[in-house]
């Protein structure tokens, strides 16, 4: 603290500085991630504002699957469309607990989609387990990251 504006402006700047030293890089991006799978938003909030805590950029989500079906075709094609268009880094296939015609879809995108990361990810609809899936996906992330760094930091 100081009453001297000169003095706080030339300690402003040092912090400026200090603080520049210690940002990401301009050209590092976060990732990219696609969330295809369980509805996210209702009544189960804690995906999205938990990738947005993280830092991942959530560039789209899709939740096609019909329970009467084994094989969802549509959730396919949406998928595949998703893919060309927003380009993601990796795809977290988002489970609620009890809902296991998406595994069955999983099985299928995995077999289809050998170059781009998928992390299953199941959870229920308490919050009892935000700072365990916060790891999980934060390593997922961070995975992703370095594969496009090796990639040569513009994706695909």
């Amino acid at each position: 603290m100081t009453q001297d504006v000169k003095t706080w402006l030339a300690r402003l700047e040092k912090l400026s500085q200090e603080l520049s030293c210690h940002a990401e890089s301009p050209t590092r991006q976060n990732p990219r991630m696609l969330v295809i799978g369980s509805p996210i938003y209702f009544p189960c909030y804690k995906i999205p504002f938990l990738l947005e805590d993280i830092g991942i950029d959530m560039c789209g989500f899709s939740h096609e699957v019909s329970g009467a079906h084994i094989r969802s075709d549509s959730l396919w094609e949406t998928l595949q469309t998703q893919i060309e268009t927003l380009r993601p880094d990796g795809i977290i296939w988002h489970i609620l607990k009890g809902q296991i015609e998406y595994d069955f879809e999983l099985l299928r995108l995995e077999e289809r989609l050998m170059d781009l990361p998928v992390f299953r990810l199941e959870t229920d609809y308490q919050y009892q387990d935000v700072e365990q899936l916060r790891v999980r996906i934060e390593a997922f992330a961070e995975l992703l990251s370095h594969r496009k760094a090796l990639q040569g930091g513009g994706g695909k």
